[in-house]
């Protein structure tokens, strides 16, 4: 099933849950798991295809169009994502992605990060969940994982201790 292209990538879901429990939105911390490569199949970003990454949807992806793909869209889907030219990035990443290039990524959208997780995230010196700043295509993959990532799911507050609600 494709969506059609208003802007942006193409949007082509490849499996989605039997419901739809919930839609992200734009500003949500989501976590996904991700492969691109170019239309004839060469890898150019395959950092986080075993291990999700989270980010903030808006503008922190290097992709225009990426986090517009992923906002209003069912958690637990699986998307391909594909452009018929790259855009121009910086000099750096253009050696690995030169502009024009025909790119699909497939991203997986685990989940939405809880309410909450952009104050846990914002403490001074903890990276170990999420990175600020904008994802690049040579961004370091090491500064955006879960120190235990490789558990499929890493360990955290329960609800009642993320909110203080703890007795």
């Amino acid at each position: 099933l494709a969506l059609p292209k208003l802007f942006g990538p193409r949007v082509e879901i490849l499996a989605q849950p039997k419901s739809c429990q919930s839609r992200t939105m734009r500003e949500d911390f989501v976590k996904v798991r991700y492969v691109g490569r170019t239309q004839d199949g060469a890898p150019i970003d395959v950092r986080y295809k075993e291990r999700a990454l989270v980010f903030q949807l808006g503008d922190a992806f290097y992709l225009p169009g990426f986090s517009d793909a992923l906002t209003g869209v069912c958690t637990g889907a699986t998307y391909r994502l594909s452009w018929d030219g790259a855009p121009a990035l910086s000099a750096e990443e253009q050696a690995i992605l030169p502009p024009g290039t025909p790119i699909v990524y497939d991203v997986e959208l685990v989940r939405v990060e809880y309410d909450g997780f952009r104050d846990k995230m914002s403490v001074p010196g903890d990276e170990s969940v999420f990175a600020p700043g904008k994802l690049t295509l040579t961004s370091e993959p090491e500064s955006r994982f879960y120190p235990n990532s490789n558990q499929a799911e890493p360990p955290g507050p329960t609800f009642l201790e993320f909110f203080d609600l703890a007795l």
